[in-house]
């Protein structure tokens, strides 16, 4: 039996008659909860005058074994070399908020012991965000409106300045609550995602025709073909944006096999297309590229190498230098950049 109640020290999320989370009030609102099936709340909070930000808070009490920020979080991460965002602040003290679309649950946030489980999350599209951070209590969870993302953002390898956006004043703010018992296991969030399903699932409908998909991604496959002088041949991993020019282009030409690349499978494709639709320059490029890479990239012993190096594949290891961003493309110069990071962190690197 789960039940939320107002008691003389505050409102509170009860499970099993012990109360398992505070919700924390804000001033000149009025808070109401609405129960949608057992153990999930509509939390509608109402203002007296338009407010142009709003943070909706619950604390989860005593230390929980489990947090998660899906798609984000998992335990407060920590475990590779590139940066990430890890526990629960940043560096500086302050708490790591996120955008909701960065999660797969609109602005979620998930904690649980081995007494219940809760989650707070938002509408979706409501430019929202949500925090997770340690309190005295315990763990507070936080959707705030508008969104936001501080006190920097994670852009793929590396950091970028924080973000703030904006909303026109309201009055009303809704979230949801969910909170579970605890049945002795860990990691229970399967109930969280059957619930997020049903309040937020909805039917998708393909934009496109599946003869269509397979038309374009033939197209986009041959557009990614490299010719060399050498007579080398094959998919190239794709373009990247390069600043000094204002244009993608292929500045370095690395081909692999498999993984990003994906030469063997796109060969195949060509080729299991020419059995389809009798299209033969489908089935030439791919015996051609097939023969190239079994010429270049054929090592002692017979193997192949998974990936063929075509240009500068090789270069800056001097960790006292910046590179140039407008030397590089764009995913080039993030890799060097990490490169140099983790040759000064004393970690292993490539050469």
């Amino acid at each position: 039996m789960t039940e939320i109640k107002r008691t003389n020290d505050g409102c509170f999320v009860f499970s099993q008659n012990a109360p398992v989370a505070r919700i924390l009030p804000a001033p000149d609102a009025e808070d109401l909860f609405e129960k949608l099936e057992e153990g999930l709340w509509l939390w509608r909070r109402r203002t007296e005058q338009p407010v142009d930000h709003m943070r909706m808070e619950l604390v989860f009490l005593g230390i929980p074994d489990f947090t998660m920020i899906p798609g984000i979080s998992y335990n407060g991460n920590g475990r590779g070399n590139f940066p990430e965002y890890v526990g629960d602040r940043d560096t500086n003290g302050t708490p790591w908020s996120f955008a909701s679309h960065r999660c797969t649950i609109p602005a979620c946030t998930y904690s649980e012991n081995d007494v219940a489980s809760v989650a707070l999350m938002s509408l979706p599209n409501d430019n929202s965000a949500c925090s997770l951070y340690a309190v005295e209590e315990g763990k507070l969870h936080a959707v705030i409106f508008p969104e936001e993302e501080k006190p920097r953002t994670l852009q793929r390898h590396f950091w970028g300045d924080a973000f703030q956006g904006t909303m026109e004043p309201r009055q009303e703010f809704i979230a949801f609550i969910h909170v579970s018992p605890s049945d002795g296991t860990r990691f229970r969030y399967r109930t969280l995602l059957d619930v997020a399903f049903r309040l937020f699932g909805h039917p998708v409908k393909a934009p496109r025709s599946a003869d269509e998909l397979y038309r374009l991604s033939l197209d986009f496959c041959q557009s990614l073909v490299i010719y060399e002088p050498d007579g080398f041949m094959g998919f190239s991993t794709g373009e990247e944006w390069h600043r000094n020019g204002s244009c993608y282009k292929k500045h370095l030409h690395r081909v692999q096999l498999g993984w990003v690349g994906q030469n063997a499978s796109m060969a195949a494709a060509f080729i299991s297309d020419y059995l389809r639709s009798g299209d033969k320059d489908k089935l030439d490029l791919a015996v051609r590229i097939d023969d190239a890479y079994l010429r270049f990239a054929t090592l002692r012993k017979g193997l192949l190498a998974s990936r063929v190096d075509r240009g500068k594949e090789r270069f800056f290891l001097d960790p006292s230098a910046e590179p140039d961003p407008m030397d590089w493309g764009e995913d080039t110069f993030e890799s060097l950049s990490n490169r140099v990071r983790r040759i000064r962190e004393g970690h292993p690197v490539s050469v």
